[in-house]
């Protein structure tokens, strides 16, 4: 994970509907992705990492989509109908 991106969830208050360090493993598992992953994909990965329940698909689906870097540009792409695929975009996609 990049500084920019860490900056985005940094703080202890809900950001985009997750905890902090929720947004923090989203990123960085993502951030290690080079292809889309389907919403069900992510929790079930954060599911096995985290060993216990996750949040729903719904949130981190809305964290995807509103959360943006330091520079306020989109850190994911979030495309097409439910399951949606969502891929993390690399600074010079940005």
């Amino acid at each position: 994970m990049i500084a920019e991106d860490e900056a985005a969830v940094a703080g202890r208050k809900k950001i985009c509907g997750l905890m902090p360090y929720q947004g923090r493993m989203v990123i960085a598992f993502m951030s290690t992705q080079t292809s889309a992953w389907k919403e069900s994909q992510i929790r079930g990965h954060l599911m096995e990492k985290w060993g216990r329940g996750v949040t729903d698909r719904g949130k981190i689906t809305f964290f995807c989509r509103c959360i943006k870097d330091s520079k306020g540009r989109r850190i994911f792409e979030v495309t097409g109908n439910r399951p949606r695929n969502i891929r993390y975009l690399c600074l010079a996609e940005r």
